[in-house]
């Protein structure tokens, strides 16, 4: 069995060509198609795409997710940040944060800030004309049985430090991935990836014991709503039930969580449909800044 991944979100076609000898197999050439659309459709396919497509459609929990237009984005919003600035918000991730924060206090739970990961915003919404499938391919993690969508939305309470310990976890490995990192709303903040990281448990203790050291993130550049950070006050947090998953997994445990029981995607599509015009950009939530 030969397994090989042509990069992510569909964006190449990977051709591979093996010689086979005896037991021994030798790798003779590894190529990429980017996927454009002047490649050709397969009509051996189509029948099959279609009939699974016109079932998408038919499901009164999608409806007409491929053509009817739900908003219209001025230019690309790219959930990737560019590398060649400080800045390490993203248009989409800044757009998705949004929506969450506003989604769960419309429904009555309270959120000081809310919080996603990268990782779990997939795929940028292409300038123009924004369909529902947009949406799904940019948040299409999870799956509920009973609905068929992705990730619900969790509120939980946690202390300032915790948050700044959670912070400083999202960026002990921005050099290598983005995939950790988050998006906020209500939140800012600076990090400086040229320092070494700080693990949560020592991050905890030197601050608790009056040791003025930490690692990445400044807590003195933590913002809450315009204010700073306290690191001995509680702050209500708005984020997917699997990133709070992830914070359980690492020690951060809250002192209060509510599961919402809304959809991540139901939340970021009610809000796209509201703003109609998408023009978010960078904006310098979070900015990674030598401290010296």
């Amino acid at each position: 069995m030969i397994l090989a991944q042509a990069g992510e979100y569909g964006r190449y076609l990977g051709e591979i060509t093996v010689e086979v000898d005896g037991p021994r197999v030798n790798l003779v050439d590894q190529r990429l198609h980017p996927i454009a659309s002047n490649i050709r459709r397969d009509p051996s396919l189509l029948p099959t795409l279609n009939r699974l497509r016109d079932g998408i459609v038919m499901d009164p929990r999608f409806g007409p997710v491929y053509t009817e237009r739900v908003a219209l984005a001025p230019w690309d919003l790219e959930e990737k940040w560019d590398l060649a600035r400080p800045e390490r918000d993203t248009p989409l991730g800044n757009l998705v944060a949004d929506a969450i924060r506003a989604g769960v206090t419309t429904a009555g739970f309270p959120a000081d800030f809310a919080l996603e990961a990268n990782g779990y915003i997939a795929y940028r919404v292409h300038e123009g004309k924004v369909v529902g499938n947009d949406i799904l391919k940019a948040v299409p993690y999870g799956y509920d049985p009973a609905t068929g969508l992705g990730f619900k939305l969790d509120v939980v309470l946690m202390a300032g430090l915790q948050v700044l310990a959670g912070l400083e976890y999202s960026v002990s490995l921005a050099e290598y991935t983005d995939d950790l990192s988050m998006q906020v709303s209500g939140l800012s903040f600076e990090y400086d990836s040229t320092k070494p990281p700080m693990g949560p448990e020592q991050l905890i203790y030197n601050l608790t014991h009056g040791i003025p050291e930490w690692g990445r993130v400044n807590p003195f550049s933590i913002k809450v709503n315009g204010n700073p950070l306290d690191l001995a006050g509680t702050y209500w947090v708005a984020l997917s039930e699997q990133l709070h998953s992830f914070l359980l997994a690492k020690g951060l445990e809250p002192f209060a969580a509510i599961p919402t029981g809304l959809f991540e995607y139901e939340v970021v599509r009610d809000s796209i449909v509201q703003l109609g015009i998408l023009s978010y950009g960078i904006e310098g939530r979070i900015v990674d800044k030598p401290e010296n």
